[in-house]
C-alpha cells in the first residue's frame, strides 16, 4: 500500500539513550541531490518492541536525509523526548502500552511546534490508515514493508516544505 502524506502534518524522532543525539553538520559535497546544505531530519523512533525499535533506527540512520536523535518505548516517553529533543519527525508504533501512537499523535498535534508524525503498524487495514489520518499523522507505514517504504518517505519528507504549520 502506498505511503500517504497529507499536507497538514509534521514528523519527529528520538533515541533510547534518554538524551538527544547531536546532528552533525553536512558539507555540500556530502549532500544528496535536492537537499538543502546542513539539513537532515531529526527523528524520534518510538516502539515498544526493542527489535523493531532498533530496526527502525538503523533504517533511519542509513538514510542520507535523516538521523535518529532519540528513541522511546511508549507514547508517554515520546512526549517527553519531543519536549527535550525537538525532533522534526516522530516515527511511532500505533499499538503500545500506557499511551498508544494515536493518543500520542493527538497530544503532539496540539503543540504549536508539532513535529510530523509517521505512524507504523502491523495492521494494514484501511481503518488504521483512517484513524492515523484523523489523529493528525503525516503518514502511515505498514511494518511489513518498513525497509522498502521508510527510505522513500524520509526522502519525501526531507525535500517537501510543510506550509501548513
Amino acid at each position: 500500500m502506498p505511503v500517504r502524506i497529507p499536507r497538514h502534518s509534521i514528523i519527529e524522532v528520538t533515541s533510547a539513550t534518554g538524551g538527544c543525539e547531536p546532528v552533525p553538520q553536512w558539507t555540500t559535497t556530502a549532500l544528496p541531490r535536492g537537499q538543502a546544505p546542513g539539513v537532515r531530519l531529526r527523528v524520534l523512533v518510538v516502539d515498544d518492541s526493542p527489535a523493531l525499535l532498533d530496526l527502525a533506527a538503523e533504517l533511519v540512520n542509513a538514510s542520507p536525509w535523516a538521523e535518529v536523535v532519540a528513541k522511546a518505548s511508549s507514547g508517554i516517553e515520546a512526549l517527553k523526548q519531543v519536549e527535550q529533543c525537538r525532533p522534526d519527525v516522530v516515527l511511532m508504533d500505533l499499538a503500545m502500552p500506557l499511551m498508544n501512537g494515536l493518543e500520542a499523535t493527538r497530544a503532539l498535534r496540539t503543540r504549536a511546534d508539532s513535529p510530523r508524525v509517521v505512524l507504523m503498524s502491523v495492521h494494514e487495514e484501511e481503518e488504521y490508515h483512517r484513524a492515523a489520518e484523523k489523529a493528525g499523522a503525516t503518514a502511515f507505514l505498514p511494518k511489513t514493508d518498513l525497509t522498502g517504504q521508510l527510505p522513500v518517505l524520509l526522502r519525501q519528507l526531507a525535500t517537501v516544505t510543510d506550509t501548513s504549520s
